[in-house]
C-alpha cells in the first residue's frame, strides 16, 4: 500500500480498520489499526447512518452502471476540515479478510470565517493551485459552460516523490511540486487546473492538437533539467474528448487508470485511457483478489527453459520461469507479470519462485542427479525490498544449496540504474551469488553497467537475435558479443528459433543458447526427463537441411556472403575447384579478401586440408558418399592459417548434382570439442 499515492484505507466488516497508508496518516494523525473507523475518522460512537463500507445502497451510484461508488463527507480535525472521497470498487473485494478496499481522497481546508472571503478557500497553500473540492466545482461550470466543445482531461504524477521527499528533505520536494504546479498552470491556463493527491496535479482545458501535448512534455523536460533534483521523472495519464454525462471525479478516475499503465514503465511518459484500459484495470483487480488464495494453493508453477552448451549441445542449465495454473487453464505470464510488478505483489512472488526452485534443486541433489544451475528472475521491486539478499541466503541455506546453483538474473532496464542497484548487486555477489544481467539490449544497453556491476554471464535479448540474416543487424551484434569477450563474460543468447542463428551464433563465439530452437520451457517432470535422457541435438541432420535449402536455391552462390559460419562449394571431382566462398572462411585462414584466400589454397578444396591428411579426409568423404549417396559427410581435420598455425575443424558437406555438375556445399567451423 506505501506504494499508492492516493490515501488508502481497508475496513473490515466489522468497521475496524485493518490497514493504511501514509497519505492517510497524513490527513488523520491519531489513526492505528484495529480502531474502529466511525471514531477514527469522524470522532463517533457508533458506525454512520451512510456508511460506504458497509451499506453500499446509501452511495451515489456514478452514471452509466460505473460498478464503482462515490460519498463524499467532511471529518472535524480542529480548525481544518477534510473532504474525503471514497471511491468503492466491488471487484477489489478480498473474502480473505472480509473487506473491502477504496481509495480515500484527501484535500485540507482552513475553516471558512467571514473575515476572508469564499475564494482563499477554494485554494491549496502548497501549490497556489485550486483544491479537489473547488476544482470539481470549476471543471463542472467550464464543461456546463461550453457545451459544444471538446475537453480532455491530464493528471500528472512526480514519480518516487516520498523517496524525494525522505532524500532531499521536504522544503526542496515542496519547491520541486510547486515548479510542477506553476508550469502545469503555465500550459493550460485557458483551463482548470488543481492538486490531486500528493504529488499530482490535473487539468481540465480544452482540446488541443498532438502538436500542443508535445510541446508540453517538451517544456517539462527543459524545466527539470533546471532542477535541484537530479533525474526527476513526471508521468502523464490523460483521458481524451471526455464524456461530459458523467461525474468529473470519474473523469479522473479514467485519467488515473492510463497513468498507472505506465507508472514503472521507464520507456513511456504518457498514457492515453481508452476502453481497453478500464478492462485491463478491472483484469488486474480480479488478479490481485485472487493473488493469496493462488499463493497458498500453489496454482503458480514453475516451468524450466533449458540452456544448451553451443558447441557440445549438451544442457548446462535452465531459466525458471512462472506459470499460473488455474482450473480453467494456464494464465500467461505476461498477463499477470506486469499487474503484479505494478502493485507490489511481485516481491512475494519472486520471493515464491525462488523458494521453489531450490526445493526442485534440492530433490534433485537429493536424487543423486547432477546439477545444473537454474536462475531466477528478480524483479527491480524485489531487488529494493528491505533484507532481500539476508532473506534469498536464508532461504537457499535452508535447503543447503551452493549459491552458484541458483544465479540471479537481473533485466537490463534495472541494470540501468546500476549507481543504485550496486550496493544490492554487491551485496548479493559477496553472499556468493552469480549475477546475470537479462534481456541485454532490448533497450539502451547498459554499458557503465557491465563496467561497475559484477555480473558473470549476459543474456542477449531476443531483439538483438532477430537481426542475424541483416547485415548491419548482424555488426551490431557481433561488437556487442566481442565487447562480452573482451570483458570476460559469459555470452548466452536467448529466443533462438532457427539453425542460421544458432550457427551464426557458433561461429562468433557464444557460450550458450536458450530458445525454441532446441527446446521450449518444460514442466518441472518434462525437463527432468529431457535430463535424463543425456541425448544432444543431431546438429548434422540441421546444418543438413541448411545446407539442402542452399544446393536447391537458384541464388545460392550470391547468398554465401551472409551465411554465418564457413560457408563454400567446389567441384566434387576432379581438381575439385572451388567454385564460391564466403568471408566468414576467409577469416578463418587469417584473410579479409577472396583473392588472397583463394591464392593460399590454390583455388581448391585440397589446398584447405592440411597435406598430411588429405589423402585420409578424401577417403572417408568417398567412402561416406558411397555408404549414404548424396546424403551429408562430415569429417574433422586441420587447415592451414596464414600464419603456418594449424587450426581443427569439423566440415559438414552435402552433395549435389548441378548443371550436370557435382557440387559440394559444405559448412565449416572450428572444433572446439
Amino acid at each position: 500500500m506505501d506504494g499508492i499515492a492516493l490515501g488508502t484505507i481497508i475496513i473490515d466488516s466489522d468497521y475496524n480498520v485493518v490497514e493504511y497508508n501514509q497519505p492517510v496518516q497524513k490527513i488523520i494523525p491519531n489513526i492505528a489499526k484495529n480502531a474502529k473507523c466511525y471514531h477514527a475518522l469522524l470522532g463517533k460512537d457508533e458506525p454512520c447512518s451512510f456508511c460506504p463500507v458497509i451499506r453500499k445502497q446509501d452511495c451515489v451510484a456514478l452514471p452509466e452502471s460505473a460498478t464503482e461508488s462515490v460519498l463524499e463527507i467532511t471529518l472535524p480535525a480542529g480548525n481544518k476540515h477534510h473532504v474525503l472521497s471514497f471511491l468503492i470498487n466491488d471487484q477489489r473485494h478480498q473474502p480473505a479478510i472480509n473487506c473491502l478496499k477504496y481509495n480515500l481522497l484527501g484535500y485540507c481546508l482552513n475553516t471558512p470565517t467571514a473575515s476572508k472571503p469564499q475564494e482563499d478557500h477554494d485554494l491549496d497553500r502548497a501549490t497556489g493551485l485550486y483544491n479537489m473540492q473547488a476544482f470539481l466545482r470549476h471543471a463542472r461550470k467550464l464543461l456546463d459552460d461550453n457545451p459544444y466543445d471538446s475537453f480532455n482531461l491530464l493528471i500528472s504524477d512526480i514519480k518516487n516523490f516520498q523517496q524525494i521527499t525522505a532524500t532531499y528533505g521536504e522544503d526542496k520536494a515542496q519547491a520541486l511540486l510547486r515548479g510542477v504546479a506553476q508550469l502545469t498552470q503555465s500550459c493550460y491556463s485557458d483551463g482548470v487546473v488543481a492538486r490531486y493527491g500528493v504529488d499530482q496535479i490535473v487539468s481540465l482545458y480544452k482540446a488541443r492538437s498532438l502538436d500542443k501535448q508535445v510541446q508540453t512534455v517538451k517544456y517539462f523536460k527543459e524545466f527539470l533539467q533546471h532542477t535541484e533534483i537530479p533525474n526527476v521523472i513526471i508521468k502523464f495519464g490523460i483521458y481524451e474528448d471526455v464524456d461530459k454525462g458523467i461525474s468529473v471525479t470519474h473523469m479522473c478516475s479514467k485519467a488515473l487508470l492510463a497513468l498507472n499503465t505506465i507508472i514503472h514503465d521507464f520507456r513511456r511518459v504518457f498514457a492515453k485511457y481508452d476502453d481497453n484500459t478500464s478492462q485491463k484495470q478491472l483484469q488486474a483487480q480480479k488478479y490481485e483478489a485472487r493473488f493469496n488464495k493462488a499463493i497458498e494453493n500453489e496454482e503458480f508453477v514453475i516451468w524450466y527453459q533449458p540452456k544448451y552448451d553451443t558447441y557440445t549441445e549438451k544442457i548446462v542449465g535452465a531459466e525458471a520461469l512462472v506459470r499460473w495454473q488455474t482450473e480453467k487453464g494456464i494464465i500467461s505470464p505476461g498477463e499477470f507479470l506486469p499487474v503484479f510488478e505494478a502493485d507490489g505483489l511481485i516481491e512475494q512472488l519472486d520471493k515464491y519462485v525462488f523458494r521453489h526452485v531450490c526445493a526442485q534443486q534440492k530433490k534433485w541433489q537429493d536424487a543423486g542427479r547432477a546439477m545444473i544451475p537454474i536462475s531466477v528472475n528478480v524483479s527491480r521491486s524485489s531487488l529494493f525490498a528491505h533484507d532481500i539478499v539476508e532473506n534469498y541466503k536464508n532461504i537457499i541455506d535452508e535447503y543447503g544449496l551452493e549459491r552458484k546453483y541458483v544465479p540471479i538474473e537481473i533485466t537490463e532496464s534495472v541494470a540501468l540504474e546500476n549507481l543504485k542497484i550496486k550496493p544490492i548487486a554487491d551485496a548479493f555477489t559477496k553472499a556468493g551469488f552469480l549475477l546475470h544481467m537479462d534481456d541485454f539490449g532490448s533497450g539502451r544497453s547498459c554499458l557503465n553497467g557491465l563496467n561497475v556491476l559484477h555480473f558473470e554471464a549476459i543474456k542477449l535479448d531476443k531483439s538483438l537475435i532477430d537481426f542475424i540474416g541483416h547485415k548491419n543487424g548482424e555488426l551490431v551484434l557481433s561488437y556487442t558479443m566481442a565487447l562480452g569477450k573482451e570483458l570476460g563474460v559469459q555470452l548466452v543468447a536467448e529466443g533462438v528459433e532457427t539453425a542460421s542463428q544458432m550457427l551464426f551464433l557458433k561461429h562468433k563465439g557464444c557460450d550458450i543458447i536458450q530458445g525454441f530452437y532446441y527446446s521450449k520451457p518444460l514442466p518441472a517432470d518434462e525437463f527432468e526427463a529431457k535430463l535424463l535422457e543425456a541425448k544432444t541435438t543431431d546438429i548434422k541432420e540441421n546444418i543438413k537441411l541448411v545446407l539442402a535449402d542452399f544446393a536447391a536455391s537458384p541464388n545460392s552462390n550470391s547468398l554465401y556472403k551472409h551465411m554465418p559460419g564457413g560457408f563454400f562449394s567446389y567441384e566434387a571431382f576432379g581438381d575439385e575447384r572451388i567454385l564460391s566462398s564466403n568471408s566468414y572462411l576467409w577469416e578463418m585462414f587469417g584473410f579479409d579478401n577472396e583473392a588472397d584466400f583463394m591464392d593460399h589454397v590454390h583455388g581448391s578444396f585440397k589446398g584447405i586440408v592440411s597435406p598430411d591428411e588429405l589423402d585420409a579426409v578424401e577417403e572417408s568423404i568417398a567412402q561416406q558418399i558411397k555408404d549414404n549417396h548424396r546424403e551429408m559427410d562430415f569429417v574433422k581435420y586441420h587447415i592451414v592459417h596464414k600464419d603456418g598455425s594449424k587450426l581443427p575443424v569439423v566440415d559438414y558437406g552435402h552433395l549435389a548434382h548441378q548443371d550436370n555438375k557435382d557440387i559440394f556445399y559444405v559448412f565449416l567451423y572450428e572444433d572446439k570439442e
